[in-house]
């Protein structure tokens, strides 16, 4: 029997599909944990409790030759690529492959009108007034310092010991929708972590009897967005640029408060949840590294010289300390990017078919030795200074078309967070022999991992003596 042959983890729940030069088709190389039952649903049961795993096991079964293979989730195929050529090549491919069909199918499920989700004729669509707006307010040389200044003046308030742990979660909320929305909703921080961890039901289309306490939470942000937006507009001055032009335009086409408020909590989502994870992971390394805390302390103080804080030398006059922040990005980013294939296509020398779905899981990419060379695994914070070329192959934030407009408000945001706290306070472990805690690597996630519930480390914080700020 087949079963005798293959090695002793895999069981013949689930197939993992190798694809042929010429055509795809199912061999009888079954790749997973779960049992006899399970085939059913395929992988989805596998990737949910464990979605690097099974990936990782997949592409080591087919050869790991890091050609692409296929999984099915649900009633799904998805291609998997992990090779970042074959990346490349679905970067640049707008005929054959497409978001569009994808978002819209997110944006359904997730209550939007057929209207707002498609536009109407001769009118951009709302979700790509999102995308062009994000980019005329987040990219540098355009308004992305102003809303980096609202992030400072919140730091500056609030960078104190005793707000520190939950500071970044709010500082969103307030910059891109000012006081009133913290009035309506004094949780959306925390309903918004609470949807977060459960985000990943609306990629695979969980059905309502399945994803019920995601569904709860992701309506308290809706009912929160859309009382907020049906309220007179000379109550929400004191927001930034981009909440107010993407109102106005959305208003002119017709979109109403509630698919106003599911398009922004798109944007809102992304940006306060990762944000805290991506700070959590920067300071982390950096705290279980005293070396590297004591170079970015010294090669940082030139941006506190005057009474405003330099942003831009922060992220851009720093290499030692963007370095660790690329490298954070490389270890800790969960993301994945996906395309509709709208006809037949070829990648490397495999051909993908119509009406399935492409999935570039990027922490695939990340561990990969030929790409970032030696001990991949571990954290090191020269990696990007010795090569600063790495950078185009880090995918945390996407690529192609579907890169995320706010990378550099979130480069930014973060690093001018951990200067600003590196500055103020010596941050030190509490117990210097702590273990580094562990990532959740079996939740699936749309961004950035999260630290396992059980392994946040104790820190203590003093102020720095002011000879040393």
């Amino acid at each position: 029997m087949l079963s005798k042959r293959l090695p002793h983890a895999f069981s013949q729940a689930e197939a993992v599909h190798c694809l042929t030069t010429r055509r795809s088709i199912l061999i009888g190389y079954l790749v997973s944990f779960e049992p006899k039952d399970s085939t059913v649903v395929g992988h989805l049961k596998s990737f949910v409790a464990n979605s690097q795993g099974l990936l990782t096991r997949a592409r080591l079964y087919c050869g790991n030759t890091r050609e692409p293979f296929a999984i099915t989730m649900g009633n799904q195929k998805f291609y998997i690529i992990t090779k970042p050529e074959d990346v490349s090549v679905v970067f640049r491919n707008s005929t054959t492959l497409t978001f569009e069909i994808f978002a819209q199918e997110i944006l359904h499920d997730l209550g939007c009108s057929e209207p707002a989700i498609r536009g109407i004729p001769r009118v951009k669509s709302p979700a790509r007034l999102t995308r062009e707006f994000h980019v005329h307010h987040l990219f540098p040389g355009n308004l992305l310092n102003d809303i980096g200044a609202e992030f400072v003046k919140y730091y500056e308030k609030t960078l104190s010991i005793e707000y520190l742990t939950s500071q970044t979660k709010h500082v969103t909320r307030d910059a891109y929708f000012g006081k009133l929305l913290r009035k309506i909703q004094p949780d959306m921080a925390w309903i918004l972590l609470e949807y977060d961890d459960l985000a990943w039901k609306v990629l695979f289309r969980y059905p309502p009897f399945l994803s019920r306490k995601m569904r709860a939470a992701r309506d308290k942000v809706f009912k929160a967005l859309e009382k907020y937006y049906a309220s007179p507009a000379d109550q929400r001055t004191d927001t930034v640029w981009f909440t107010l032009a993407l109102e106005k335009e959305m208003r002119k086409v017709g979109v109403n408060d509630r698919d106003i408020a599911i398009m922004a909590m798109t944007i809102y989502w992304g940006v306060a949840t990762n944000s805290r994870k991506g700070a959590f992971w920067f300071i982390t390394y950096i705290i279980f590294n005293p070396d590297l805390m004591a170079i970015v302390h010294d090669e940082i103080a030139p941006a506190f010289m005057n009474a405003k804080v330099d942003q831009d030398y922060i992220a851009n006059k720093c290499p030692r300390f963007r370095g660790a922040w690329e490298e954070n990005l490389r270890m800790t980013a969960f993301s994945s990017s996906v395309r509709y294939i709208t006809e037949d296509t070829i990648i490397g020398k495999k051909i993908l078919r119509k009406g399935h779905r492409i999935m570039m899981p990027y922490r695939q990419m990340h561990l990969d030795e030929s790409v970032f060379g030696e001990r991949v695994e571990e954290f090191n914070s020269e990696r990007f200074v010795k090569d600063p070329g790495l950078r185009r192959y880090n995918m945390a934030f996407g690529g192609g078309a579907t890169q995320c407009p706010g990378r550099y408000l979130a480069t930014q945001a973060i690093m001018v967070f951990v200067a600003m706290l590196i500055h103020r306070l010596q941050v030190t472990l509490d117990l210097p022999d702590q273990k580094f805690p562990d990532a959740e690597e079996a939740i699936p996630v749309l961004g950035i991992m999260d630290v396992k519930r059980s392994e946040d480390p104790s820190l203590r914080l003093q102020l720095r003596p002011i000879s040393e700020e």
